[in-house]
């Protein structure tokens, strides 16, 4: 475990149509802080943008809304795999970045909501990306933990082990 504040680093598209969607939804920010699109704020601004496009008037004003949509509303559902693909882009290259060849455990209340896409097959490909260290990020394990403070437990445990 390594704690950083890796959030506000700046998150780097691993596609064109990602790259457009985060330059729309943050107009004139470059880079676009992670923190700021990979979060519950950031999948409402999502959504907004989605609707927006579509010409559309947002349903949904709250992150808990949105992820509880995303299998009745296809708008819900469409930021909600957009938040995943993004995500997964992300924690790719922060497996490179701080060299987490043993693997990757997400946590969180909105990485549990969105469990069931972030587990979809198509979202693979999005960790791994498609450079040099690709056929070695396809073979990091990624797990989910549902833990009440599960970050808490962590740092007590990476504590136990300092001694």
């Amino acid at each position: 475990m390594l704690a950083t504040e890796a959030g506000h680093g700046g998150f780097i598209a691993v596609s064109e149509e990602l790259a457009r969607l985060a330059a729309e939804i943050f107009p004139g920010r470059y880079p676009v802080v992670a923190e700021d699109l990979l979060s519950a704020p950031g999948l409402v601004r999502l959504y907004e943008t989605l609707a927006r496009r579509r010409g559309t008037a947002p349903r949904w004003t709250s992150a808990e809304d949105i992820t509880r949509a995303m299998a009745a509303d296809p708008l819900a559902g469409e930021a909600c795999t957009w938040l995943c693909r993004a995500f997964w882009s992300y924690a790719g290259q922060l497996t490179i970045v701080y060299g987490a060849w043993d693997g990757v455990i997400v946590t969180g209340g909105v990485a549990a909501a969105l469990r069931p896409l972030l587990r979809l097959a198509e979202m693979a490909p999005l960790f791994a990306g498609s450079g040099k260290y690709a056929r070695l990020l396809a073979t990091v394990p990624r797990v989910y933990a549902a833990l009440d403070d599960g970050e808490l437990a962590g740092a007590a445990e990476a504590l136990r082990h300092l001694g």
